[in-house]
This record gives structure tokens, sequence and C-alpha cells, in this order.
């Protein structure tokens, strides 16, 4: 059944979406602050970041490789999780326990399953929304298109102290649903220094895209 989003009356194509197997879409709608446009660019990026990490799972690590190992298991669990894929991020959840105890047995139980299930996640997400022609641009506040701006030249310089300086400024606005859930997806990627990521969803509100 297609999800829309309950904002602004009549909601156009672009606001719809389809559902997916696997993802829990109203909660995935709610970390984006409501906004269908966010969710589906959190889920492209999704989709994009997974395909990239999954050329890293496809072997049990061996000891030297467990930190980095943690390290992706980790982002793909806390990804998950900001997209409604419960199943996923409880597996990755499993795997990374499994990384911290050092249980390289059982984390070989698991991995393949995980992988799997990774793969045709992407798969059904490239399916539900190919890429697409841009639409009309929504308009934000001058206010808080000029605040988000800076929080994305920060991004770009990789600049800590600024970033989480306006992320607290931004916490403390009424911004808009598309804003809102921008927000929460930047902070998650902050959290594990994917600043790149964090940029490409700034992105994903129209009235911010170069």
């Amino acid at each position: 059944m297609p999800i829309t989003s309950t904002a602004g009356g009549a909601t156009a194509p672009r606001n719809t979406l389809q559902a997916i197997a696997g993802l829990d879409m109203e909660q995935g709608l709610a970390q984006a602050g409501g906004s269908p446009s966010v969710y589906r660019e959190v889920l492209a990026l999704y989709r994009e970041d997974v395909e990239k990490r999954l050329a890293f799972l496809d072997h049990p690590p061996d000891r030297e490789e467990l930190p980095l190992f943690i390290i992706q298991i980790h982002a793909l669990k806390s990804a998950s999780a900001n997209i409604g894929a419960a199943v996923l991020s409880g597996q990755a959840s499993a795997l990374e326990e499994a990384g911290l105890r050092g249980d390289l047995a059982a984390i070989g139980n698991l991995l393949e399953e995980f992988r799997t299930n990774l793969a045709a996640m992407t798969g059904r997400i490239r399916s539900a929304f190919p890429p697409e022609t841009s639409g009309p641009k929504e308009v934000l506040p001058p206010a808080e298109q000029a605040a988000l701006t800076r929080l994305r030249q920060a991004l770009e310089t990789g600049d800590l102290v600024s970033i989480n300086r306006l992320l607290g400024e931004l916490e403390k606005e009424q911004l808009g649903p598309a804003s809102r859930g921008a927000l929460a997806s930047v902070s998650e990627c902050i959290l594990v220094y994917e600043l790149e990521r964090a940029i490409r969803i700034l992105d994903g509100i129209p009235s911010l895209r170069p």
C-alpha cells in the first residue's frame, strides 16, 4: 500500500512511497520528519552506501580486519534502523556484539545471511525508487535555508566545532519537516564521521541542492 505524507493537503505522486518488504516505512518516514522527499533521499543514500560496503562483507574478517569490520557493521546497524529496517539492524547488532567479543566463529555463522539480506534490500529499494528527474523545488524560509547552508559549509570543511554548534542551534529552531528529517539523519552520520554522506543528505532538501 502506498504511504503518503499527511502535510499540505493533496499529495503529488512524488510524495507517494510504495511499500518495500522488510521496511517499516511509517517508522522510516517518521525518522525523516514526515517528508517523503527526504526519506527517498535517505533510502537512495542507504542503497549506495550498502552497495559500496558489500565487497568488504564478502568474507568473514580475520583478527587484523576485526576493528574495521566492527566499524562497518555499526554504521550499517544505525543506518538500517534509521530507514526502518529492523531485521537488518538486529542482524547487524548481533554481528557487532560478536565482533566486540572477538567471536570469529559466530561472525562466520551470521555474516552470509546478513550480506544476502542487505543485497536483497538494496535491490528492492532500487526497484521501488529508480532515479527520477528533479521536480519543483520546495521553498524554505530564508533563515532556515541560511542556517542549513552554513551547516553544509561546515561539513565540507570538516569543522567539527562549528558542526556541533550549528546542529545545537538548529535543533532549537522550528524547522519544517524536510529539514527536521534531514537533520536527524545528518546527526547519525556525524556520529560515525560520515561527513560526505551528511552533505548528500542535506543536498536532498530541494532548496539546498547546488
